[in-house]
């Protein structure tokens, strides 16, 4: 018998703000031994323990 599992999705990185300027999230110090990234989070659900065993058998079949 087969189960059936939903989908996940994929994370995706969102484009940059301004297209023109790509690293518009960084910005210019005026020590230039240092910089400030500003990173966008994204929230990942746990996995079930399921999916979490799942993933050991897959793991142990290479």
């Amino acid at each position: 018998m087969s189960q059936s599992f939903p989908k996940r999705k994929k994370a995706t990185i969102s484009p940059s703000r301004n297209p023109e300027s790509p690293n518009s999230d960084i910005s210019v110090p005026e020590d230039p031994a240092s910089a400030t990234i500003n990173v966008t989070t994204v929230e990942v659900p746990e996995l079930t323990e399921q999916e979490q065993s799942d993933r050991l058998h897959l793991t142990f079949r290479r």
